[in-house]
């Protein structure tokens, strides 16, 4: 997988003149050794009526004491979106991911959220919706650094927490409406198999009032190799489970 296919997966589609348009990316890693899951998210968005907004979210859970858990929304100017293709970076605030990296923080409640982490092992490309293109389906979706392993520093106030090749995804979707119900998941830290990656996502479209047939798009990546079950016919009819 070159650098070139990760940083056309990461392309930014958003610009504040495109109307009824929204951009999404996220980075969430599983730290199995000191047990907290870390998680950034960078929106943009311009709704029908020109209204462009943008915010940035960090979240810290202990998987051991939901007490220490702490999430943070901060909402910015739009005028302090800088977003590129080529080198790809998406910049709000002080904020910024680039390819398979991801520095900034937020602050909010009393609490500051700060992280500097970096892709060492990047991981598969996962292209759930190979067409990036045309009306449907209205949101597309990719994980450019899926399963990859991730290292560097999280900060809780004054506390640093390091990272050290922790399970990571990195995800991208836009579009112009988000579907009307979706569920993703992704998990990369199996005890019977720590390379096996696992990274799906399920959405329903409701188009004119009628809600259409559920979207399931699967993708598995094992020793070495990338099984993705998100053609057309598989994603409306035979990717099922309960």
């Amino acid at each position: 997988m070159t650098i070139q296919q990760r940083e056309t997966g990461n392309r930014p589609y958003w610009e504040p003149s495109r109307v009824g348009f929204y951009e999404v990316y996220y980075l969430i890693w599983k730290d199995l050794q000191d047990r907290h899951i870390g998680w950034v998210r960078h929106i943009v968005h311009t709704s029908t009526q020109g209204v462009a907004t943008a915010s940035v979210w960090g979240a810290y859970l202990d998987m051991d004491d939901s007490s220490r858990n702490i999430a943070i929304q901060q909402g910015f100017p739009i005028q302090e979106v800088r977003n590129t293709a080529e080198p790809f970076r998406s910049g709000i605030g002080t904020s910024a991911m680039s390819q398979g990296a991801a520095v900034g923080e937020v602050s909010g409640g009393g609490h500051t959220l700060a992280w500097d982490v970096r892709f060492g092992d990047p991981g598969a490309l996962v292209n759930h919706i190979p067409v990036h293109w045309g009306p449907f389906p209205r949101t597309k979706f990719i994980s450019p650094f899926c399963g990859g392993k991730l290292s560097g520093n999280f900060w809780i106030d004054n506390q640093v927490i390091s990272v050290s090749d922790a399970p990571a995804v990195q995800s991208h979707f836009w579009g112009t409406k988000i579907v009307a119900a979706w569920v993703g998941g992704h998990c990369s830290s199996f005890e019977e198999d720590p390379d096996f990656v696992f990274d799906g996502v399920w959405a329903e479209e409701h188009i004119g009032g009628l809600t259409l047939k559920p979207i399931t798009c699967l993708c598995f990546h094992w020793e070495g190799r990338t099984y993705s079950c998100n053609n057309l016919v598989q994603s409306l009819f035979t990717n099922k489970s309960q």
